[in-house]
């Protein structure tokens, strides 16, 4: 299985309400338990705790906040949306679980 990640910038023109959004990075890596995926653009950290036949369980790590760290289980051929609280602009990522 392969873990893919995509990050994206998006924001809101306050002048004009127009929203944007631009890919910024994308990686795709085999899914092994203990592997930490860096996005330094948007500086986030993901862990890949487990890995079984048909789900793979993300960790985001926030080093400075551990209790904020969510955690996700993606299903075989599913994807999730992490998109941290921001109001006028920041990055989201979608998760995905590929064969």
């Amino acid at each position: 299985m392969k873990l893919r990640i995509i990050e994206e910038c998006w924001g809101i023109n306050r002048r004009t309400g127009e929203r944007s959004t631009n890919q910024t990075d994308e990686k795709l890596v085999n899914a092994v338990a203990e592997t930490v995926i860096e996005m330094p653009i948007g500086r986030r950290k993901f862990h890949v705790d487990d890995v079984s036949e048909d789900r793979i369980t993300v960790t985001v790590v926030y080093e400075n906040n551990p209790a904020s760290n969510k955690t996700y289980e993606i299903i075989k051929g599913d994807s999730v949306l992490y998109k941290p609280m921001s109001r006028d602009g920041g990055y989201k990522y979608t998760l995905s679980n590929e064969e």
